[in-house]
């Protein structure tokens, strides 16, 4: 059996023992995931890591006037959890939802805070994934505040071709922080 993307992810990061790596693989679930199911929802307790390993999902929550806002988007080889919820135990505010049928590996809350009890490495494991959160959030903050919209629509583009496409325009426009007349707008001065 192939080894899950997620296994070789957190082997490049030299954190952990081949024993200790060997130790997450017997606890990763592998997952498939259709177009427009969930992994959490608002109200649930997060109580798990996902890694995609193939596909597209979104983070989300529904704001007070009832509307949809994509706040984030996770690509394939990228960790998402609900974090605050994970972190806090307290029922998430946002939904995470397949944009494409998607394949996602799955770590337990309870073998990860086991294992970090008891051991440096996955301390330093769990220490080095938040950081890598929280830098990805205050960048994604500062861009909205210095750069244009055309300038992130452009980075994403550029970033990530093979799936901008697969990302429907109002989940994009909701990411990149526009109306979707104005990313209407931006991607006809783009292909210009």
């Amino acid at each position: 059996m192939e080894q899950p993307k997620i296994i070789h992810a957190i082997s490049e990061l030299n954190f952990l023992s081949k024993k200790e790596l060997k130790q997450v693989a017997d606890h990763v679930v592998i997952r498939n995931v259709k177009k427009g199911e969930f992994l959490i929802q608002a109200g649930q307790t997060c109580k798990e890591i996902v890694f995609l390993e193939r596909g597209l999902l979104r983070s989300f929550y529904i704001n007070p006037n009832g509307d949809d806002m994509t706040y984030c988007v996770t690509f394939e080889n990228e960790f998402i959890s609900a974090y605050s919820s994970y972190i806090s135990g307290a029922p998430a505010v946002e939904n995470i939802e397949a944009m494409v049928d998607s394949t996602v590996s799955i770590i337990k809350k309870e073998f990860v805070e086991e294992k970090a009890a008891t051991t440096l490495s996955f301390c330093k494991l769990m220490r080095f994934y938040a950081e890598s959160y929280i830098v990805e959030m205050e960048s994604r903050l500062i861009s909205y505040q210095n750069e244009s919209a055309f300038d992130r629509y452009q980075l994403l583009r550029q970033k990530y071709p093979h799936y901008f496409g697969q990302i429907p325009k109002q989940y994009l426009a909701s990411y990149l922080g526009i109306s979707a007349r104005h990313l209407n707008r931006i991607s006809k001065e783009f292909h210009v």
